[in-house]
């Protein structure tokens, strides 16, 4: 994925008079799933962002280290009335499954419909040249000054494949910076499991 240099001048010049945006976080997670290596987790990520333009590096560690992921990503993303523009490159690296995998383009799209709040997502890998889409329609209700419950549902395309999923999510917000999730989440091809995160972000620079 490339950008002019002109046009990533423009884009980072009021970024740069403003100052970066680092960001930062760490997750740990709990599931019932099927894959016994995938039921325990944590992981951590940090992102900087310029006025629209982010770069960022997480890691997952997972109770099966073969699982465990290094994602690097570069993108853009704004917002223009009402619909939500994200564009980014991710490259994909399994440090004790073979290393550097593979990347993705990835272009997310999301507008509030009629109250609900709906997502496209294309994605292409262009080593395998394969396309992919996914749509979600979700809502938030706001239970208590803390505690929020979201419903989802997402339709999954590949080539030759479709798929859907469901899941029910409740947030409890612990202070401002701490956030502890239980979920549900069910699907065409795979079985219904339970969930339990707990998800720390703070601002480290700018903001």
């Amino acid at each position: 994925m490339r950008l002019s240099l002109a046009l990533l001048l423009a884009l980072a010049s009021p970024a740069l008079a403003e100052g970066p945006v680092v960001t930062g976080g760490l997750s740990l997670s709990l599931t019932t799933e099927d894959d016994p290596g995938a039921r325990q987790s944590a992981g951590a990520y940090v992102e900087a962002e310029f006025s629209g333009l982010y770069a960022g590096l997480s890691y997952d560690i997972y109770k099966d280290n073969l699982l465990n992921e290094a994602d690097l990503y570069v993108g853009y993303r704004n917002t223009f009335g009402t619909l939500d523009v994200d564009a980014a490159y991710t490259r994909y690296i399994y440090p004790r499954d073979g290393g550097d995998c593979c990347g993705s383009l990835d272009l997310t799209l999301g507008l509030p419909l009629a109250g609900f709040d709906t997502a496209l997502e294309v994605s292409h890998d262009p080593d395998l040249k394969l396309t992919t889409q996914e749509a979600t329609l979700s809502r938030d209700f706001t239970l208590a000054d803390r505690v929020t419950l979201t419903p989802s549902f997402t339709v999954n395309h590949a080539p030759g494949d479709y798929s859907t999923e469901w899941e029910l999510q409740a947030d409890y917000a612990i202070g401002t910076a701490s956030t502890l999730s239980g979920y549900v989440a069910d699907g065409s091809d795979y079985a219904p499991y339970l969930g339990v995160d707990l998800t720390w972000d703070v601002t480290l620079l700018g903001g």
